[in-house]
């Protein structure tokens, strides 16, 4: 990608702390429709499976880490994804 990995890898910690559960008012991931969700979900799949850079690499995994953990938790009321 032409953007600096320095930032790539900043968007990575960003995008991880709005998807991580906390306080509501932080939590983007709740706010966006399923679609939304689903689109979110596919495209960071896709984005983490064509990088090349190690560090940023990382940060995406991370961040995929977290999502995955709350929508596989069935004790959470917030939503998950649909199959």
């Amino acid at each position: 990608s032409q953007v600096k990995e320095s930032i790539r890898r900043h968007s990575g910690v960003l995008l991880r702390q709005l998807i991580t559960p906390g306080a509501e008012k932080d939590f983007a991931y709740a706010k966006l429709s399923l679609q939304s969700k689903q689109q979110l979900a596919t495209e960071l799949l896709r984005m983490f499976e064509q990088e090349t850079l190690p560090k940023v690499k990382g940060n995406m995994g991370d961040a995929i880490s977290k999502l995955a953990e709350y929508v596989c938790n069935p004790e959470d009321p917030r939503g998950s994804l649909s199959p």
